[in-house]
């Protein structure tokens, strides 16, 4: 098996501003992209950013949201994999997940 090539972004994102660090995942995947990765690690809670306290449950969205569907897209046009941290609502109860 050859090598997998990854990067990692090291980065808290911006407290409660999903989009902001959409465009910084897109940045970092762009980056890595051109020096060979084939998989960008973002950290935990990266889609919200980390210092989010009480916003949690107003942030958290589906494994199939739109910060997901925005992640995806990301990585495909990017051409990597992208493992990134987010909160996780699913039914009435939320989880600190990760997505690839």
């Amino acid at each position: 098996m050859p090598p997998l090539r990854t990067a990692l972004l090291q980065s808290s994102g911006r407290p409660g501003a999903v989009e902001a660090n959409l465009k910084t995942l897109d940045e970092a995947a762009a980056r890595a992209a051109a020096a060979g990765a084939r998989l960008l690690v973002a950290p935990e809670l990266f889609l919200t950013g980390y210092a989010i306290g009480d916003a949690v449950p107003e942030l958290a969205e589906p494994a199939d949201g739109p910060g997901a569907r925005a992640a995806a897209e990301i990585a495909v046009r990017q051409g990597l994999a992208v493992l990134y941290g987010y909160p996780e609502r699913d039914g009435g109860r939320i989880f600190n997940s990760s997505q690839l």
